[in-house]
């Protein structure tokens, strides 16, 4: 994942979606790996179809933990010390980059809503800017009170430099 950064900008936060989400895909990868070995010697004894079978099988299987790692890894949801920047791959040839400067930031929200995201603590940051035109939107995040706060805290640590540089810049008009 590369990103185009400003000048003296620093990643401060990369979110991803929590693994523990990917249990479907994880099950359906495992039940295709599990279920040819169990019945590798009936199939093998099938001449080239079992083989066929197996194989297939486990091709499907080595096919979605490839693809479910490679989505994993390409969306993601960064914050740096200057904006936030949404990265959000729809498929092979489809991504969407969104990036909002922290001045544009109105709120930044946090939602755990059902059973299996509260119990394991995962749910939805809800960023939005000023006039609404591009709200951001990243859903389940692990822990998201914590990146909930780190993102305030780099909001709130940005807009106090900014007042500092523009006091700095009223007392060198004045003075």
């Amino acid at each position: 994942m590369r990103l185009n950064l400003l000048e003296n900008e620093k990643v401060i936060l990369v979110l991803r979606r929590y693994g523990l989400t990917y249990f479907w895909h994880g099950l359906l990868i495992f039940i295709l790996i599990v279920v040819p070995f169990f019945f590798m010697f009936w199939l093998f004894s099938h001449d080239w179809w079992g083989i066929t079978l197996f194989s297939a099988a486990l091709a499907l299987a080595l096919l979605l933990l490839v693809r479910t790692m490679y989505f994993w890894h390409r969306n993601a949801f960064v914050i740096t010390n200057k904006k936030v920047i949404d990265i959000y791959q729809v498929g092979s040839l489809e991504k969407t980059v969104t990036e909002v400067h922290l001045d544009k930031i109105h709120n930044v929200s946090y939602k755990i809503k059902g059973v299996c995201p509260t119990i394991f603590r995962y749910g939805k940051i809800k960023i939005q800017t000023i006039g609404g035109e591009t709200d951001l939107e990243f859903d389940r995040v692990k822990n998201p009170a914590k990146a909930q706060a780190t993102i305030s805290a780099v909001l709130q640590n940005w807009q106090q430099k900014e007042n500092n540089s523009d006091i700095g810049l009223v007392k060198a008009k004045n003075g």
